[in-house]
C-alpha cells in the first residue's frame, strides 16, 4: 500500500465481493445505504423528461375557433368576413396535412369554410341579381358566361381527375370556387329574368285592372275616378300601351266636356221653365195682390189720421210684403205695380219723422229705466252690505245666539232664561227681523212665557218691541 493510499473498509470506494457485487457489511447489511429512485407514468426520474401535464399526440389549430366565428359574421356580412374565413379555414387543414404530429383540423375549420363560401355565395347572388334586373341582356349574359366559364373550368377539371381521394380534393379545391362562382352567376340571371317576367306580369294585371276601372268610371260619369284609373295606368302599362292610355284619357275630357255642356244646358232650360211658371203665376196672382195692397194704404192712412203711427207702419210693411211676392218677374213693370209701390213709398215718408220721434222715445225711456234699475241695484246692494249676514239658527234648539244674548242681558234672572221657539230671519230693510218665544222668571220670581221680536243688524239686535 503506498502512501496517501485508503486502507481497506475505512475510505474510499466499497470492495467487491464475489461475482462483482459490493461487499457485505457485518450481519449482510451494505456499507452505504441504497437511494431508489421512484419513477412516475411514463418512465421518467422526476426532473427528467416530459411530465404528466404533457401533451399526447396532435393538438387542435389554434385558429380553428377564429375560423369558424369568421364564417357565422359571413352569414351577415358576405365577403368581408367570409374571404378570412375560407383563408384561414385551407391555411389550417394545409398546416393539419404538413404536420399531422403537431396539429389535426376538426369541424370547425371546415365549417368556417363552408359557412365562408355561403355567405359569399350569398353577397355574389345579390350583386347579380341587381345586374340582372337592370336589363334582360345582363340577365342572359350572365347565364350564358355562367355556364361557359362552368364548362371551361369543368374541362379542366376532367383533365386533372384522378382515382385516388388526395386528388379528388385537390381538383375541388382548385376548381371549387370557379364553380360556385359560376353557379351563382348563372342562378342570378335566371333569377333575374324570373323576377322581370313575375314584375312585367303583375303590371300587365295592373294595368289592365286600372284601364277596366276607368271604363267602369266612365260608364257612370266618374270622371275624377276615371281620369285617376288612366294615370295608373299610364305608370304601369307597357310603352306600346302608352298611345291606347293617351287616346282613352282623350276620350274620357271629351265625355266630361259633353256632359258638362249637357248638364248645364239642362240647368238653364230647368231654370227657365221654372221661371216662366213664377211668372204666369205672378202674372195671375197680381190682381188679388193689388187689391190687397190698396187694403193695406187706405188702413195705413186712417191710422195715420188717428196719430197710431206704430199701426201704420205695420199696415205699410204688410203692402210691402205683397208686392215683394211678384218680385223678379215681369209684373215689376207694370204702371199698376209701380204706382202702387210709389204710393206704399210715400205714405213711408210721410210717418217716417213720427217713427223716428216714437223711436228716439222708446230709446230715452229705455235708457231713464236701466238707469233707475241700476240705482235700485246700487241702494239694494247697500242695504245688504248694511244689513250684514244672515243670522243663523242653531241646529240643536233653533235659536239664534245674538237674540239669545239681547234676551239674557235684559232679564232678572238670566239662569231662568229657557228657549222656546225661534222663527227664521228674513229681511226687512236694513235689519234681518227674527221672532223668539221663551220662558223666564219675572221681577216676582214667577216663571212666564214671553215672546218678542228683534230686529239684527251685522250680527246684533239693535232694537226689539219690547
Amino acid at each position: 500500500m503506498s502512501y496517501g493510499q485508503p486502507r481497506n473498509g475505512q475510505h474510499g470506494y466499497p470492495q467487491q465481493g464475489h461475482y462483482g457485487s459490493p461487499q457485505q457489511g457485518q450481519y449482510g447489511q451494505p456499507p452505504y445505504p441504497q437511494v431508489q429512485v421512484p419513477s412516475n407514468a411514463y418512465g421518467y426520474a422526476p426532473g427528467y423528461g416530459p411530465g404528466p401535464t404533457a401533451p399526447l399526440g396532435p393538438r387542435v389549430h389554434p385558429s380553428e375557433n377564429t375560423a369558424f366565428i369568421f364564417g357565422l359574421c359571413a352569414l351577415a356580412v358576405g365577403p368581408i368576413t367570409g374571404i378570412p374565413a375560407i383563408w384561414l379555414g385551407r391555411k389550417i387543414l394545409r398546416e393539419a396535412e404538413a404536420s399531422p404530429h403537431m396539429y389535426r383540423a376538426t369541424f370547425a375549420s371546415k365549417a368556417g369554410i363552408g359557412l365562408g363560401w355561403i355567405g359569399c355565395s350569398m353577397a355574389a347572388l345579390t350583386v347579380f341579381i341587381g345586374l340582372g334586373s337592370s336589363s334582360t341582356a345582363a340577365a342572359v349574359l350572365l347565364i350564358v358566361g355562367g355556364i361557359a366559364s362552368a364548362a371551361f373550368a369543368t374541362t379542366g377539371a376532367f383533365k386533372d381527375f384522378s382515382p385516388p381521394v388526395d386528388r379528388v380534393s385537390a381538383v375541388l379545391r382548385r376548381y371549387g370556387a370557379a364553380w360556385v362562382l359560376m353557379g351563382t352567376a348563372v342562378l342570378g340571371g335566371f333569377t333575374s329574368v324570373a323576377a322581370r317576367a313575375a314584375q312585367a306580369d303583375k303590371a300587365a294585371r295592373e294595368c289592365a285592372s286600372n284601364q277596366s276601372r276607368a271604363a267602369a268610371a266612365l260608364a257612370q260619369n266618374d270622371f275624377s275616378t276615371a281620369h285617376k284609373a288612366l294615370d295608373g295606368a299610364k305608370s304601369v302599362c307597357p310603352a306600346n300601351r302608352a298611345a291606347d292610355i293617351s287616346m282613352a284619357q282623350r276620350n274620357v275630357d271629351a265625355r266630361q266636356v259633353a256632359f258638362e255642356k249637357a248638364t248645364d244646358e239642362a240647368a238653364a232650360a230647368q231654370a227657365a221653365a221654372e221661371s216662366a211658371a213664377r211668372e204666369a203665376a205672378a202674372l195671375d196672382a197680381f190682381p188679388a195682390i193689388a187689391t190687397e195692397v190698396k187694403g193695406n194704404l187706405r188702413s195705413a192712412l186712417n191710422k195715420a189720421g188717428r196719430s197710431q203711427w206704430e199701426a201704420s207702419d205695420s199696415s205699410l210693411n204688410s203692402a210691402r210684403a205683397a208686392l215683394n211676392r211678384v218680385a223678379g218677374t215681369s209684373v215689376v213693370t207694370t204702371k199698376d205695380y209701380t204706382d202702387l209701390d210709389t204710393e206704399v213709398t210715400a205714405i213711408h215718408q210721410k210717418i217716417q219723422p213720427q217713427l223716428d220721434r216714437i223711436a228716439q222715445k222708446k230709446a230715452a225711456d229705455d235708457a231713464r229705466a236701466a238707469a233707475k234699475e241700476e240705482r235700485e241695484q246700487a241702494a239694494a246692494a247697500l242695504v245688504d252690505d248694511l244689513r250684514g249676514p244672515m243670522p243663523v239658527n242653531s241646529a240643536w234648539d233653533g235659536s239664534v245666539r245674538a237674540v239669545e244674548t239681547s234676551i239674557k242681558e235684559r232679564m232678572n234672572d238670566p239662569d231662568s232664561y229657557e228657549h222656546v221657539r225661534t222663527t227664521i230671519p228674513f229681511a226687512q230693510g236694513m235689519h234681518w227681523v227674527v221672532t223668539s218665544t221663551y220662558r223666564g222668571k219675572n221681577a216676582f220670581g214667577a216663571k212666564i212665557v214671553v215672546t218678542h221680536t228683534f230686529w239684527i243688524q251685522q250680527g246684533e239686535v239693535v232694537k226689539s218691541d219690547e
